[in-house]
């Protein structure tokens, strides 16, 4: 044992967060602070050097800044892509029960881009609507090179022609270029 002190698990979670997304008061929150030390203590999370070296090490892990984004962006498009109304709401005997909002993590609620609420005299309907997982799904399978967008190009052969000053002509799509010496 070196006599170091051990950071806690929300430092850690802390350090891990920071170095995802190099915002304080966004990592507090993430790693469970409560509101008012992740607007007033994040200073001393950041001053703690243990907190520090855990940041580093973070940083070593995942990469730079954007090797973290190109993983979090990509992470978001799975979650997407393989959403499933099941995490929202269930059905059972009794019909449709939807699962309590704040109850539901964060990535679960990121997906969703509508809910709507239509209550009539002896009904309550509830409607989701999660993001575009077609969408994510076309843009991981581009990103690991499944589909290649393939562009048409048109090639126009040029025509050679004798003007009449004994000069070369090119024709090419209809239009006539005089070729000077050595142009050939």
């Amino acid at each position: 044992m070196t006599g170091e002190k051990e950071l806690t698990d929300k430092q850690k979670a802390f350090a891990l967060a920071y170095a995802t997304h190099f915002e304080a008061k966004k990592a507090a929150l993430v790693a469970g602070y409560s509101e008012s030390m992740a607007s007033k203590g994040t200073s001393q999370l950041l001053g703690n050097p243990r907190v520090q070296k855990e940041i580093a090490k973070n940083l070593e892990v995942y990469g730079n800044k954007h090797e973290v984004l190109k993983k979090r962006l990509l992470n978001q498009l799975v979650n997407i892509a393989f959403s499933d109304i099941n995490d929202f709401a269930s059905v059972g005997p009794d019909g449709v029960s939807v699962k309590e909002w704040s109850e539901m993590p964060r990535n679960l609620r990121m997906l969703v881009s509508e809910v709507k609420e239509t209550r009539g005299k002896d009904t309550v309907t509830v409607q989701f609507k999660l993001v575009d997982k077609l969408r994510a799904m076309e843009m991981i399978g581009k990103h690991l090179g499944m589909f290649v967008d393939k562009v048409e190009h048109e090639v126009i052969k040029p025509t050679y022609i004798e003007s009449y000053d004994g000069r070369r002509v090119i024709e090419l799509g209809g239009e006539r270029v005089k070729l000077g010496d050595g142009d050939e």
